[in-house]
């Protein structure tokens, strides 16, 4: 079983992965590229200074007979070096068997396996005793604040309070928007101290408060919402990030839980909390098939889709 923790979490306890002079085989499964490079930036760095050897090489051009011969022969013949495995993903599985038999209990080297993505196959090694799994997990929703306050600390550049709130609501709560976010704004402002709200306002349109205005237009049961959706240009990719917003939508609506969480609820929070009192659960259920099977829809391009927007308006009126 892999050992679970928030991103803020992990960096305290092991900010560089691994302990200095760590032996054996370890699993780093960071589900994504931004938070893997801020680890494996100070493993390197770490490395390099205590001048410990490594290679660094991709899942995809391993060799298990290299990989066999490297870390089974104790020979001055052979590399000396500890091994960084980046896209293990895509380990093949000749590579896999052999990892399953290397323990390096008597080795001084490691051996770490980096996923960024999706563990796929990998994720027969997790069940190996002697290999290490730590995953990092993303917050859920009441805590999203402490992810992007811990990635304004690994790009060095705090913000201010205002600026943290319209972040929060504006754009997408993923680390690559809230790392393109920050960026941005220390790329135009390098002192957050002289951060203002013109800064953040004119970089950073809000995307997201227009999706909120759409979920309020659905959650009013306003007829023409529909019919505004299909004559609004969006491209497939749009609507299939607009209906995946409208289902997360739904679901706050359907469970508010999460609310009794919040230290401050927001106002589009205390919207939601309002609107619900208009919709049944069924209803709410509904609601949710419908805009699955929408981006269903849009993730296949389909040409019915708008169709079946127009439909959906028909039946209202």
């Amino acid at each position: 079983m892999p050992s679970k923790f928030y991103p803020w979490d992990f960096k305290t306890v092991r900010p560089e992965i691994l302990k200095a002079r760590e032996n054996g085989v370890f699993l780093f499964h960071s589900g994504d590229a931004e938070l893997e490079r801020f680890f494996l930036g100070r493993l390197r760095k770490r490395l390099d200074q205590d001048q410990q050897s490594y290679q660094i090489v991709m899942g995809g051009d391993l060799k298990a007979d290299w990989l066999i011969e490297t870390f089974t022969t104790q020979s001055l013949f052979f590399s000396q070096e500890s091994l960084i495995i980046l896209s293990a993903e895509l380990l093949s599985k000749e590579v896999r068997n052999a990892l399953k038999q290397l323990e390096l209990a008597d080795d001084p080297r490691f051996i770490l396996l980096c996923v960024s993505g999706k563990l796929g196959n990998l994720d027969e090694l997790t069940k190996e005793k002697h290999i290490t799994h730590f995953a990092l997990m993303m917050p859920p929703p009441w805590e999203e604040i402490k992810l992007l306050d811990y990635l304004a600390s690994e790009l060095s550049y705090p913000l201010p309070h205002l600026c943290r709130q319209y972040l929060l609501e504006a754009i997408d709560h993923t680390v690559a928007d809230f790392v393109q976010a920050i960026r941005l704004l220390k790329l135009h402002c390098p002192d957050p101290l002289k951060l203002t709200a013109s800064h953040w306002i004119e970089l950073l349109p809000s995307k997201r408060l227009e999706q909120f205005q759409w979920g309020v237009l659905f959650a009013q049961k306003k007829k023409r919402f529909f019919h505004e959706l299909a004559e609004k240009d969006l491209d497939d990719k749009e609507l299939m990030i607009f209906f995946k917003f409208m289902q997360s939508y739904l679901l706050k609506m359907m469970d508010q839980s999460y609310l009794q969480k919040k230290k401050s609820p927001s106002k589009f929070d205390r919207e939601i909390q309002t609107l619900a009192l208009n919709w049944g659960e069924k209803e709410l259920q509904g609601a949710l098939h419908l805009f699955a099977e929408l981006e269903i829809l849009a993730k296949r391009k389909d040409p019915w889709l708008s169709t079946r927007l127009r439909q959906e308006y028909l039946k209202r009126v």
